[in-house]
Parts: C-alpha cells; sequence; structure tokens
C-alpha cells in the first residue's frame, strides 16, 4: 500500500549500493530519454531494454515480447510512442535491396531525439551500432547519464512501465527531494499511475519506505525516506535497510538541529524545472 506523508523524502540507495551490482554489466544509458516527459514510461523502459541488446541479437518486435511480461499490445503501443517522439524510425527495405529477396523492417533506435521538446537541448555525438535488422544510435557518454545494472535491464519479470518508471528515479540527481508532486511532474502518466507504480515497486522488493517518527526525524513529525534499489532485495534485506534509514536519521537529527515542525502543505517538490542544476536546499525557499 502507497503512504502519503507530511515531509516525504528519499535516499537513493542505489547510489551507494549499487555500485557492486554494477562491477560485472553495467550499461551506461542516456539521461535524454529517461528523463523525458513526453515519453511514457512504458517507452522509457522498453528503449532502455533495447540499449541493452547485444550485437548478435536478431532483432524482431517478437524477440521485444519475449524480454518482458508485457505483452504485444503494450509492445506496439510502446514502439509507436518512441516512433512518434522522434526515438524510433522505421524503414522497409525491399526485395532488390535485400539480399534474401525479401521485403525486411529495419528499425533505427536513438537515445536522442531534437523533436522531443521536454529534454534540453545540447550538442551531443551518436555512436552507431548496426545488426541485421536494426540500428542503434547512442548518445557517447560524456555527460548527462545514468549507470544501471544490466540485471534490471534484463529482468522479464519487471514491466516496461515500472521499468521506466525504476530508471527515470534513479536517474535523479542526488539533490533531488522526493515527493509524489515532484514525480507527477517529470512523468507523462497521472498521479494515480505514479502511486501505483510505488506500490508496485514495494511489493517486488525495488523500493523500501520507512517511516521515522516525530522524535526520529530533523522536521519533528512523521516523514517517509524512500529508498530505491536497482536489484531486488529480500524481505530481511527490507527490515535491514529500515532500520538502517533509522539509524542515520537519529544521528542527523542529534548531530543538528532539529527544525521547527511544518505542515505538509508547506513542503513541495518545485516542478517549474524538476531538474534544477543547483542542490534542492537553494532553489525552494518553502522548506525552510
Amino acid at each position: 500500500m502507497f503512504h502519503t506523508s507530511e515531509a516525504p523524502s528519499a535516499i537513493f540507495m542505489p547510489k551507494i549500493e549499487y555500485c557492486t551490482s554494477l562491477l560485472t554489466e553495467p550499461v551506461v544509458l542516456s539521461n535524454c530519454f529517461v528523463r523525458s516527459i513526453k515519453l511514457g514510461c512504458p517507452a522509457i523502459g522498453l528503449l532502455g531494454r533495447v540499449m541493452d541488446l547485444q550485437p548478435t541479437w536478431i532483432f524482431s518486435k517478437a524477440g521485444l515480447i519475449a524480454l518482458c511480461p508485457d505483452g504485444e499490445t503494450a509492445i506496439d503501443s510502446a514502439l509507436n510512442d518512441l516512433k512518434n517522439w522522434g526515438y524510433l524510425e522505421i524503414e522497409a527495405k525491399m526485395p532488390n535491396e535485400n539480399p534474401t529477396g525479401r521485403i525486411q523492417t529495419i528499425y533505427k533506435f536513438y537515445e536522442y531525439s531534437a523533436k522531443d521538446t521536454s529534454i534540453s537541448k545540447y550538442d551531443y555525438e551518436l555512436e552507431t551500432f548496426t545488426v541485421d535488422n536494426a540500428v542503434f544510435n547512442r548518445v557517447k557518454k560524456v555527460d548527462n547519464f545514468t549507470i544501471i545494472s544490466s540485471k534490471l535491464l534484463r529482468n522479464k519479470e519487471i514491466p516496461d512501465k515500472l521499468l521506466g518508471f525504476l530508471l527515470k528515479v534513479l536517474s535523479l540527481p542526488d539533490y533531488w527531494h522526493f515527493s509524489m508532486s515532484g514525480l507527477k511532474a517529470i512523468c507523462k502518466e497521472g498521479k494515480t499511475a505514479v502511486h501505483n507504480a510505488v506500490n508496485k515497486l514495494i511489493d517486488m522488493g525495488y523500493l523500501v519506505c520507512t517511516k521515522l517518527l516525530s522524535n526520529e526525524s530533523m522536521n519533528n513529525h512523521f516523514e517517509y525516506v524512500y529508498s530505491f534499489f536497482d536489484d531486488p532485495i529480500s524481505k530481511e534485506r527490507v527490515e535491514e535497510v529500515e532500520a538502517e534509514t533509522r539509524c542515520k536519521a537519529i544521528t542527523v537529527r542529534e548531530g543538528g538541529r532539529a527544525k521547527p515542525a511544518v505542515s505538509s502543505t508547506a513542503e513541495k517538490q518545485e516542478v517549474e524545472n524538476p531538474y534544477l542544476d543547483k542542490p534542492y536546499s537553494e532553489c525552494s525557499s518553502e522548506n525552510g
């Protein structure tokens, strides 16, 4: 069950623990498509999977369906979303252009699209990789990227819509102040869909929600801390994370000065520009 709180906050645990899960097979994804507000989470999740495909993988829609539990209708919808916003081009190669003598469909995927007005425009360089019937145009990673475990992208049990939502959350900067209104502002989906995604991630072990009592938080009121993982954790580990989070919160409270209690309406994510390049403490004067 999703829990509301007076002062939502978040600890992005993957920024700490995620290094161990990435030692073997890290995948670097461009934040251009991950942070898109025009793309729905299913399209973001699908494109993330596609960008992790191995050179030997023979591209097909049937193969994409086999990679996740979404089904053909959902895959078609995600592909159309990518096509509409310039992250996918589909071309037909005629029989006289194909050694097999048959019509062949070529899929060209892009990590960046100038058509997407929800992302910042910047100079970039594309690296192109070609397989039998697909072309992958990846942004050369200099900055503006997120490192993700390939284990997450290859998990066939997590739907694309949850994968896309989780990729978006994991791409957020460390100073981003977690709130449901903030998440809604950076997702194409509505409030109910965002809440459902949070609930499902908790159920699947990708998210731990820890409730802090008023005498444990810096704000002197009940508070929830959200810890996200790119590798699902066990129920036993959930209990450990909750204990660790509570211990850290108490340590911070005792080492600093607890803030005066504030109402829930006084703490909201600034959503005019949810990806501000300055710390949250500087860009939100409401949370004094």
